[in-house]
């Protein structure tokens, strides 16, 4: 009986084996350059990585976007008509340029955007702002992309620097 449990052991120890090896010898390595082209098609469908973060009031936006140019602005359409507001230009660590403009005290509605730098134009999006109400709500990103603020010796930076 002591032989049979035993060897019943080894051959479950053997099928769970077999059945785990496949994972095992699935895995390959990407060459570089595979992973370098598949990089870049991805990165030609982000487009220039346009982003929207609420503000500090819920009537608060924040819209920020990537472009090689030197200016750019936002142009916001709602009710009560478009506006072009122009956008704050940071170089990264890393040579690119953020754009990003800040909306305040925005009334409740629905509004669209594009955001304009060079050459480059957006997509047209939406939002809308609600009526406000009592609620609270933390918002937390995974951003990768942090800025260094010289003039706050708090602010975040990026570890990959």
């Amino acid at each position: 009986m002591k032989k049979a449990k035993g060897f019943l052991s080894l051959v479950l120890v053997i099928v769970m084996l077999l059945q785990t090896s496949p994972l095992v010898f699935a895995t390959s390595s990407v060459d570089k350059n595979i992973w370098d082209k598949a990089w870049e098609t991805e990165t030609e469908e982000i487009e220039a990585a346009v982003t929207m973060f609420v503000g500090n009031d819920a009537n608060d936006r924040t819209i920020a976007w990537y472009s090689d140019a030197d200016e750019g602005y936002v142009e916001l359409k709602s009710v009560k008509g478009t506006d072009k507001i122009a956008a704050t230009v940071k170089e990264t660590p890393h040579g690119d340029k953020r754009f990003y403009v800040t909306l305040t005290d925005l009334d409740a509605g629905i509004y669209s955007y594009k955001c304009v730098s060079g050459e480059f134009k957006s997509e047209s999006y939406t939002f809308t702002i609600e009526e406000k109400d009592n609620s609270t709500v933390l918002y937390v990103t995974d951003i990768h992309i942090t800025e260094v603020d010289d003039e706050n010796e708090n602010s975040l930076r990026d570890s990959s620097y």
